[in-house]
Protein backbone atom coordinates (compact mmCIF):
# COMPACT_ATOMS: atom_id res chain seq x y z
CA UNK A 1 0.00 0.00 0.00
CA UNK A 2 1.42 3.46 -1.04
CA UNK A 3 0.67 6.42 0.98
CA UNK A 4 1.42 10.26 0.53
CA UNK A 5 3.84 11.47 2.56
CA UNK A 6 1.10 14.04 4.26
CA UNK A 7 -0.87 11.82 5.49
CA UNK A 8 -4.56 12.98 7.38
CA UNK A 9 -6.91 10.56 9.18
CA UNK A 10 -9.57 11.04 5.99
CA UNK A 11 -6.77 9.60 3.55
CA UNK A 12 -6.04 6.39 6.12
CA UNK A 13 -7.99 3.76 4.53
CA UNK A 14 -6.45 0.62 6.82
CA UNK A 15 -8.76 -1.99 8.32
CA UNK A 16 -7.25 -2.45 11.15
CA UNK A 17 -7.01 -0.08 13.58
CA UNK A 18 -3.40 -0.95 15.11
CA UNK A 19 -1.77 -0.24 11.16
CA UNK A 20 -4.61 2.93 11.14
CA UNK A 21 -3.17 4.32 14.31
CA UNK A 22 0.61 3.71 13.16
CA UNK A 23 -0.63 5.64 9.78
CA UNK A 24 -2.17 8.20 11.71
CA UNK A 25 1.22 8.84 13.85
CA UNK A 26 3.32 9.17 10.82
CA UNK A 27 1.13 11.83 9.26
CA UNK A 28 1.29 13.71 12.26
CA UNK A 29 5.04 13.14 12.74
CA UNK A 30 5.43 14.41 9.62
CA UNK A 31 3.58 17.07 9.33
CA UNK A 32 5.31 18.22 13.03
CA UNK A 33 8.66 17.56 11.48
CA UNK A 34 7.47 19.95 8.25
CA UNK A 35 6.62 22.75 10.60
CA UNK A 36 9.63 22.95 13.53
CA UNK A 37 12.65 20.97 12.08
CA UNK A 38 14.39 22.71 9.37
CA UNK A 39 16.91 21.08 8.88
CA UNK A 40 16.16 17.32 9.95
CA UNK A 41 15.57 14.45 7.49
CA UNK A 42 12.39 14.94 5.29
CA UNK A 43 10.44 12.72 3.87
CA UNK A 44 11.54 12.32 -0.41
CA UNK A 45 8.56 9.90 -1.76
CA UNK A 46 6.11 8.02 -0.73
CA UNK A 47 5.47 6.06 1.89
CA UNK A 48 4.92 2.21 1.35
CA UNK A 49 3.65 0.03 3.94
CA UNK A 50 4.48 -3.83 3.36
CA UNK A 51 3.20 -6.80 6.00
CA UNK A 52 2.43 -10.58 6.10
CA UNK A 53 -0.17 -12.05 7.58
CA UNK A 54 -3.13 -10.02 9.36
CA UNK A 55 -1.32 -8.51 12.27
CA UNK A 56 1.23 -6.26 10.09
CA UNK A 57 4.17 -6.86 12.85
CA UNK A 58 7.67 -6.18 11.24
CA UNK A 59 8.67 -9.24 10.00
CA UNK A 60 12.70 -10.95 10.58
CA UNK A 61 13.24 -12.20 6.92
CA UNK A 62 15.85 -14.86 5.94
CA UNK A 63 16.55 -12.90 2.66
CA UNK A 64 16.31 -9.45 2.63
CA UNK A 65 13.32 -7.65 -0.04
CA UNK A 66 14.46 -4.94 -2.08
CA UNK A 67 12.42 -2.64 -3.59
CA UNK A 68 12.35 0.77 -5.59
CA UNK A 69 10.89 4.01 -4.61
CA UNK A 70 10.38 6.70 -6.31
CA UNK A 71 10.76 10.00 -4.92
CA UNK A 72 8.36 12.77 -4.53
CA UNK A 73 10.94 15.56 -6.66
CA UNK A 74 13.99 14.89 -8.28
CA UNK A 75 17.17 15.30 -5.67
CA UNK A 76 20.55 16.49 -6.26
CA UNK A 77 23.08 14.56 -5.45
CA UNK A 78 24.66 16.23 -2.46
CA UNK A 79 21.49 15.08 -0.94
CA UNK A 80 22.16 12.02 1.50
CA UNK A 81 18.97 9.20 0.77
CA UNK A 82 18.22 7.26 3.62
CA UNK A 83 16.58 4.20 3.47
CA UNK A 84 14.48 4.26 6.34
CA UNK A 85 11.15 2.39 8.22
CA UNK A 86 8.78 3.78 10.95
CA UNK A 87 9.71 1.97 13.73
CA UNK A 88 7.51 1.63 16.87
CA UNK A 89 8.87 1.08 20.05
CA UNK A 90 7.32 -1.82 22.07
CA UNK A 91 6.55 -0.01 25.28
CA UNK A 92 4.04 2.17 23.44
CA UNK A 93 5.99 5.61 23.05
CA UNK A 94 5.63 7.30 19.99
CA UNK A 95 7.48 5.77 17.15
CA UNK A 96 10.26 7.76 14.79
CA UNK A 97 12.39 6.81 11.88
CA UNK A 98 15.03 4.22 11.88
CA UNK A 99 17.42 2.76 9.12
CA UNK A 100 17.74 -0.41 11.04
CA UNK A 101 18.26 -2.99 9.12
CA UNK A 102 17.73 -0.97 5.56
CA UNK A 103 20.28 0.05 3.03
CA UNK A 104 20.51 1.83 -0.23
CA UNK A 105 22.00 -0.34 -2.98
CA UNK A 106 21.73 2.38 -6.00
CA UNK A 107 19.96 5.66 -5.98
CA UNK A 108 20.12 8.82 -8.68
CA UNK A 109 17.77 11.90 -9.06
CA UNK A 110 14.59 10.04 -9.44
CA UNK A 111 14.51 6.79 -7.75
CA UNK A 112 16.35 4.91 -4.61
CA UNK A 113 16.56 1.04 -4.12
CA UNK A 114 16.66 -0.11 -0.74
CA UNK A 115 17.14 -3.84 0.38
CA UNK A 116 15.41 -4.41 4.18
CA UNK A 117 15.41 -7.51 6.06
CA UNK A 118 11.58 -7.08 7.68
CA UNK A 119 8.96 -5.67 6.26
CA UNK A 120 7.11 -2.52 7.75
CA UNK A 121 6.04 1.08 6.82
CA UNK A 122 8.85 1.91 4.38
CA UNK A 123 10.04 5.86 3.10
CA UNK A 124 12.80 7.37 1.27
CA UNK A 125 14.38 10.13 3.35
CA UNK A 126 16.92 13.57 2.70
CA UNK A 127 19.73 13.98 5.18
CA UNK A 128 19.29 17.55 4.85
CA UNK A 129 21.46 18.28 7.97
CA UNK A 130 24.34 16.68 6.19
CA UNK A 131 24.05 18.29 3.15
CA UNK A 132 23.99 21.58 5.00
CA UNK A 133 26.94 21.04 6.87
CA UNK A 134 29.26 19.51 4.17
CA UNK A 135 29.16 22.45 1.84
CA UNK A 136 32.15 23.49 3.36
CA UNK A 137 33.49 20.46 2.82
CA UNK A 138 31.97 20.29 -0.58
CA UNK A 139 34.23 23.22 -1.73
CA UNK A 140 37.71 22.53 0.17
CA UNK A 141 37.15 18.82 -1.69
CA UNK A 142 37.14 21.03 -4.62
CA UNK A 143 40.02 23.08 -3.81
CA UNK A 144 41.67 19.99 -2.86
CA UNK A 145 40.85 17.86 -6.58
CA UNK A 146 41.38 20.96 -8.59
CA UNK A 147 44.74 22.33 -6.77
CA UNK A 148 45.67 18.16 -6.59
CA UNK A 149 44.78 17.53 -10.44
CA UNK A 150 47.12 20.41 -11.63
CA UNK A 151 50.24 18.92 -9.82
CA UNK A 152 49.25 16.05 -10.76
CA UNK A 153 48.93 16.88 -14.64
CA UNK A 154 51.89 19.34 -14.90
CA UNK A 155 54.16 16.32 -13.48
CA UNK A 156 52.89 13.60 -15.93
CA UNK A 157 53.54 16.37 -18.48
CA UNK A 158 57.20 16.99 -17.58
CA UNK A 159 57.91 13.70 -17.81
CA UNK A 160 56.60 12.78 -20.43
CA UNK A 161 58.53 15.81 -21.97
CA UNK A 162 61.19 14.44 -20.48
CA UNK A 163 61.09 11.00 -21.53
CA UNK A 164 60.46 12.43 -25.48
CA UNK A 165 62.71 14.72 -25.79
CA UNK A 166 66.03 13.87 -24.19
CA UNK A 167 67.80 11.03 -26.48
CA UNK A 168 70.00 9.64 -24.05
CA UNK A 169 66.56 7.91 -22.11
CA UNK A 170 65.48 6.85 -25.23
CA UNK A 171 64.63 2.99 -25.08
CA UNK A 172 61.90 -0.06 -23.75
CA UNK A 173 62.13 1.03 -20.13
CA UNK A 174 61.60 4.56 -21.05
CA UNK A 175 58.96 4.10 -23.63
CA UNK A 176 56.81 2.18 -20.83
CA UNK A 177 57.28 5.05 -18.66
CA UNK A 178 56.52 7.54 -21.17
CA UNK A 179 53.24 6.07 -22.21
CA UNK A 180 52.28 4.94 -18.43
CA UNK A 181 52.72 8.83 -18.38
CA UNK A 182 50.50 9.78 -20.96
CA UNK A 183 47.38 7.57 -20.50
CA UNK A 184 47.52 8.98 -16.86
CA UNK A 185 47.79 12.37 -18.27
CA UNK A 186 45.09 11.79 -20.69
CA UNK A 187 42.80 10.22 -18.00
CA UNK A 188 43.29 12.92 -15.48
CA UNK A 189 42.21 15.50 -17.71
CA UNK A 190 39.17 13.91 -19.19
CA UNK A 191 38.38 13.30 -15.78
CA UNK A 192 38.37 17.21 -14.59
CA UNK A 193 37.13 18.06 -17.51
CA UNK A 194 33.86 15.52 -18.31
CA UNK A 195 33.13 13.55 -15.07
CA UNK A 196 29.96 15.60 -14.60
CA UNK A 197 29.24 16.42 -17.74
CA UNK A 198 25.56 14.79 -17.12
CA UNK A 199 23.48 17.03 -19.13
CA UNK A 200 24.15 15.48 -22.21
CA UNK A 201 23.46 11.54 -22.02
CA UNK A 202 25.46 10.23 -25.26
CA UNK A 203 28.48 12.71 -24.48
CA UNK A 204 28.35 11.38 -20.75
CA UNK A 205 28.55 7.77 -21.93
CA UNK A 206 30.91 8.48 -24.59
CA UNK A 207 33.08 10.38 -21.40
CA UNK A 208 33.04 7.09 -19.58
CA UNK A 209 34.18 4.79 -22.10
CA UNK A 210 36.94 7.21 -22.62
CA UNK A 211 38.15 7.31 -19.18
CA UNK A 212 37.70 3.42 -18.67
CA UNK A 213 40.28 2.70 -21.73
CA UNK A 214 42.97 5.50 -20.43
CA UNK A 215 42.72 4.34 -16.97
CA UNK A 216 43.08 0.54 -17.58
CA UNK A 217 45.60 2.19 -20.12
CA UNK A 218 47.85 3.07 -17.30
CA UNK A 219 47.46 0.19 -15.35
CA UNK A 220 48.41 -2.10 -18.11
CA UNK A 221 51.49 -0.30 -18.81
CA UNK A 222 52.05 -1.01 -15.16
CA UNK A 223 51.40 -4.54 -15.62
CA UNK A 224 54.02 -4.47 -18.34
CA UNK A 225 57.14 -2.47 -16.64
CA UNK A 226 56.87 -5.04 -13.85
CA UNK A 227 57.05 -7.42 -16.79
CA UNK A 228 59.94 -5.90 -17.96
CA UNK A 229 61.51 -5.23 -14.82
CA UNK A 230 61.26 -9.42 -14.65
CA UNK A 231 62.63 -9.71 -18.02
CA UNK A 232 65.30 -7.78 -17.26
CA UNK A 233 66.32 -9.62 -14.25
CA UNK A 234 66.55 -13.00 -15.33
CA UNK A 235 67.57 -12.86 -18.91
CA UNK A 236 71.30 -13.29 -19.26
CA UNK A 237 71.67 -12.36 -22.45
CA UNK A 238 70.71 -8.85 -24.09
CA UNK A 239 67.59 -9.28 -26.95
CA UNK A 240 68.51 -7.90 -30.09
CA UNK A 241 64.85 -7.89 -31.02
CA UNK A 242 62.90 -5.22 -29.44
CA UNK A 243 59.58 -6.04 -27.06
CA UNK A 244 57.93 -2.76 -27.71
CA UNK A 245 55.53 -3.71 -30.57
CA UNK A 246 54.46 -6.69 -28.29
CA UNK A 247 54.36 -3.39 -25.27
CA UNK A 248 52.01 -1.40 -27.69
CA UNK A 249 49.74 -4.47 -28.68
CA UNK A 250 49.04 -5.32 -24.96
CA UNK A 251 49.18 -1.92 -23.73
CA UNK A 252 46.37 -0.85 -25.39
CA UNK A 253 45.13 -3.67 -26.97
CA UNK A 254 43.82 -5.00 -24.22
CA UNK A 255 41.93 -1.99 -22.57
CA UNK A 256 40.23 -1.97 -25.85
CA UNK A 257 39.11 -4.86 -26.36
CA UNK A 258 37.97 -4.85 -22.61
CA UNK A 259 36.23 -1.88 -23.48
CA UNK A 260 34.77 -3.46 -26.65
CA UNK A 261 33.42 -6.29 -25.35
CA UNK A 262 31.80 -4.10 -22.45
CA UNK A 263 30.03 -2.01 -25.02
CA UNK A 264 28.72 -4.80 -26.15
CA UNK A 265 27.41 -6.55 -23.16
CA UNK A 266 25.76 -3.80 -21.60
CA UNK A 267 26.18 -0.41 -23.25
CA UNK A 268 23.51 1.72 -21.10
CA UNK A 269 26.21 1.15 -18.29
CA UNK A 270 28.42 3.69 -18.93
CA UNK A 271 27.83 7.08 -18.03
CA UNK A 272 25.09 7.33 -14.47
CA UNK A 273 22.63 10.31 -13.41
CA UNK A 274 25.44 11.52 -11.14
CA UNK A 275 28.94 10.91 -12.81
CA UNK A 276 30.10 10.00 -16.31
CA UNK A 277 31.72 6.65 -15.37
CA UNK A 278 30.92 3.28 -15.20
CA UNK A 279 27.13 2.40 -13.36
CA UNK A 280 27.02 -0.59 -10.30
CA UNK A 281 23.89 -1.86 -11.87
CA UNK A 282 24.58 -5.74 -13.40
CA UNK A 283 28.07 -5.30 -11.75
CA UNK A 284 29.12 -3.61 -14.77
CA UNK A 285 31.76 -2.01 -12.48
CA UNK A 286 33.77 -5.23 -12.47
CA UNK A 287 34.64 -4.31 -15.99
CA UNK A 288 36.74 -1.92 -14.63
CA UNK A 289 37.36 -3.22 -11.01
CA UNK A 290 37.63 -6.64 -12.34
CA UNK A 291 41.01 -6.21 -14.79
CA UNK A 292 42.22 -3.68 -12.16
CA UNK A 293 42.27 -6.04 -9.05
CA UNK A 294 44.17 -8.84 -11.39
CA UNK A 295 46.56 -6.24 -12.55
CA UNK A 296 47.64 -5.44 -9.16
CA UNK A 297 47.87 -8.53 -7.56
CA UNK A 298 50.04 -9.92 -10.36
CA UNK A 299 52.14 -6.72 -10.53
CA UNK A 300 52.41 -6.86 -6.87
CA UNK A 301 53.96 -10.59 -7.14
CA UNK A 302 56.27 -9.51 -9.89
CA UNK A 303 57.54 -6.25 -8.10
CA UNK A 304 58.12 -8.18 -4.80
CA UNK A 305 60.37 -10.89 -6.65
CA UNK A 306 62.30 -7.99 -8.53
CA UNK A 307 62.84 -6.37 -5.39
CA UNK A 308 63.80 -9.51 -2.81
CA UNK A 309 66.11 -10.79 -6.04
CA UNK A 310 67.95 -7.10 -6.20
CA UNK A 311 68.62 -6.61 -2.61
CA UNK A 312 69.50 -10.12 -1.98
CA UNK A 313 71.39 -11.40 -5.10
CA UNK A 314 72.90 -8.07 -6.57
CA UNK A 315 76.54 -9.60 -6.19
CA UNK A 316 75.47 -12.15 -8.78
CA UNK A 317 72.89 -10.56 -10.88
CA UNK A 318 74.89 -7.89 -11.31
CA UNK A 319 78.92 -7.77 -12.70
CA UNK A 320 81.59 -5.59 -10.37
CA UNK A 321 81.24 -2.90 -13.51
CA UNK A 322 77.75 -3.17 -13.37
CA UNK A 323 77.21 -2.13 -10.41
CA UNK A 324 75.71 1.36 -11.23
CA UNK A 325 72.96 -0.43 -13.58
CA UNK A 326 71.80 -2.63 -10.60
CA UNK A 327 71.91 0.66 -8.29
CA UNK A 328 69.65 2.51 -11.26
CA UNK A 329 67.35 -0.82 -11.31
CA UNK A 330 66.98 -0.84 -7.60
CA UNK A 331 66.12 2.85 -7.42
CA UNK A 332 63.51 1.71 -10.82
CA UNK A 333 61.77 -0.96 -8.43
CA UNK A 334 61.29 0.70 -5.57
CA UNK A 335 59.33 3.71 -8.04
CA UNK A 336 57.28 0.86 -9.67
CA UNK A 337 56.62 -0.54 -6.46
CA UNK A 338 55.48 2.45 -4.60
CA UNK A 339 53.18 3.74 -7.78
CA UNK A 340 51.56 0.14 -7.30
CA UNK A 341 51.10 0.76 -4.19
CA UNK A 342 49.42 4.17 -4.70
CA UNK A 343 47.27 3.54 -7.60
CA UNK A 344 45.87 0.31 -5.45
CA UNK A 345 45.50 2.36 -2.79
CA UNK A 346 43.36 5.10 -4.67
CA UNK A 347 41.63 2.86 -6.40
CA UNK A 348 40.67 1.12 -3.51
CA UNK A 349 39.73 3.69 -1.77
CA UNK A 350 37.53 5.19 -4.72
CA UNK A 351 35.86 1.66 -4.85
CA UNK A 352 34.78 2.20 -0.86
CA UNK A 353 33.73 5.66 -1.89
CA UNK A 354 31.37 4.83 -4.63
CA UNK A 355 29.29 2.54 -2.23
CA UNK A 356 29.99 4.73 0.97
CA UNK A 357 29.74 9.03 0.79
CA UNK A 358 32.59 9.29 3.80
CA UNK A 359 34.26 12.52 3.81
CA UNK A 360 37.87 10.93 5.30
CA UNK A 361 37.66 9.01 2.19
CA UNK A 362 36.65 11.66 -0.13
CA UNK A 363 39.44 13.65 1.22
CA UNK A 364 42.21 10.56 0.91
CA UNK A 365 41.12 9.89 -2.57
CA UNK A 366 41.07 13.13 -3.86
CA UNK A 367 45.24 14.01 -2.33
CA UNK A 368 46.66 10.04 -3.41
CA UNK A 369 45.09 11.05 -6.96
CA UNK A 370 46.98 13.68 -7.26
CA UNK A 371 49.84 12.13 -5.85
CA UNK A 372 50.23 9.64 -8.65
CA UNK A 373 51.43 12.00 -11.55
CA UNK A 374 54.31 13.15 -9.43
CA UNK A 375 55.64 10.01 -7.88
CA UNK A 376 55.98 9.09 -11.53
CA UNK A 377 57.94 11.99 -12.39
CA UNK A 378 60.27 11.89 -9.01
CA UNK A 379 61.18 8.60 -9.33
CA UNK A 380 61.66 8.41 -12.95
CA UNK A 381 62.71 11.56 -13.78
CA UNK A 382 64.35 13.19 -10.70
CA UNK A 383 65.85 9.85 -8.92
CA UNK A 384 67.20 8.72 -12.96
CA UNK A 385 70.90 9.31 -13.49
CA UNK A 386 70.43 9.85 -17.07
CA UNK A 387 68.02 12.21 -16.78
CA UNK A 388 69.81 14.29 -14.03
CA UNK A 389 72.43 14.92 -16.31
CA UNK A 390 70.24 15.95 -18.71
CA UNK A 391 68.93 18.15 -16.62
CA UNK A 392 72.12 19.73 -16.05
CA UNK A 393 73.03 20.05 -19.62
CA UNK A 394 69.61 21.91 -20.02
CA UNK A 395 70.87 24.41 -17.56
CA UNK A 396 73.84 25.06 -18.33
CA UNK A 397 72.50 25.66 -22.16
CA UNK A 398 69.94 28.21 -20.75
CA UNK A 399 72.62 29.82 -18.64
CA UNK A 400 75.03 30.18 -21.50
CA UNK A 401 72.04 31.60 -23.60
CA UNK A 402 70.61 33.72 -21.29
CA UNK A 403 70.81 38.27 -22.09
CA UNK A 404 73.04 38.54 -19.18
CA UNK A 405 75.55 36.04 -19.89
CA UNK A 406 75.54 37.16 -23.54
CA UNK A 407 76.00 40.78 -22.49
CA UNK A 408 78.94 39.75 -20.34
CA UNK A 409 80.46 37.61 -22.87
CA UNK A 410 80.26 40.30 -25.43
CA UNK A 411 82.15 43.24 -22.92
CA UNK A 412 85.03 40.71 -22.56
CA UNK A 413 85.48 39.73 -26.04
CA UNK A 414 85.24 43.48 -26.93
CA UNK A 415 88.42 44.10 -24.09
CA UNK A 416 90.25 41.56 -24.97
CA UNK A 417 89.98 43.14 -28.45
CA UNK A 418 91.29 46.42 -27.52
CA UNK A 419 93.88 44.80 -25.36
CA UNK A 420 95.51 42.85 -27.98
CA UNK A 421 95.18 45.46 -30.71
CA UNK A 422 97.22 47.53 -28.16
CA UNK A 423 99.98 45.35 -27.72
CA UNK A 424 100.26 45.18 -31.31
CA UNK A 425 100.92 48.81 -32.09
CA UNK A 426 103.08 49.70 -29.36
CA UNK A 427 105.40 46.41 -30.75
CA UNK A 428 105.10 47.28 -34.04
CA UNK A 429 108.02 49.66 -35.62
CA UNK A 430 107.17 53.30 -37.09
CA UNK A 431 107.46 54.47 -40.46
CA UNK A 432 110.71 56.51 -40.05
CA UNK A 433 112.38 53.33 -38.23
CA UNK A 434 111.14 51.57 -41.48
CA UNK A 435 113.01 54.14 -43.77
CA UNK A 436 115.60 54.64 -41.67
CA UNK A 437 116.58 50.94 -41.49
CA UNK A 438 116.21 50.60 -45.66
CA UNK A 439 118.40 53.65 -45.87
CA UNK A 440 120.79 51.76 -43.23
CA UNK A 441 120.55 48.75 -45.67
CA UNK A 442 121.77 50.58 -48.71
CA UNK A 443 124.35 52.19 -47.24
CA UNK A 444 126.22 48.84 -45.87
CA UNK A 445 125.73 47.47 -49.33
Amino acid sequence: KIRDPHLSESETSEKKNGSKAEMDEIGEETERNDEEDETGPRIASYILSASIGSEGQITKLLHPISFTMKHVVEIDAKYTALCSFWNVSQSGHQGFWSQDGCHVMKTNRSHTTCSCDHLTNFAILLNVHDFQTSKVHQSLLNLVTIIGCVISCVSLLASWVTFQCFVSLQGERNSIHKNLALTLLAAELLFVAGIEQTEHKILCSVIAGFLHFFFLAAFTWMFIEGLHIIFMLVQVFDSSRSRLPYYYLTGYGVPFVVVGVSCLFYYKGYGTDDYCWLTTERYFIWAFAGPVALILLVNAFFLTYAMSTVCRHAEYVFSSKDKATGSGIRTWVQGALALEVLLGLTWTLGYFLMNDNSLPLAYIFSIMNSLQGLFIFVFHCLLNKKAQKEYRLMANSVVKRSPSNATTHSTLTKRTHNTNHSHDHNHSPSHSQQKLNVNNGHSMA
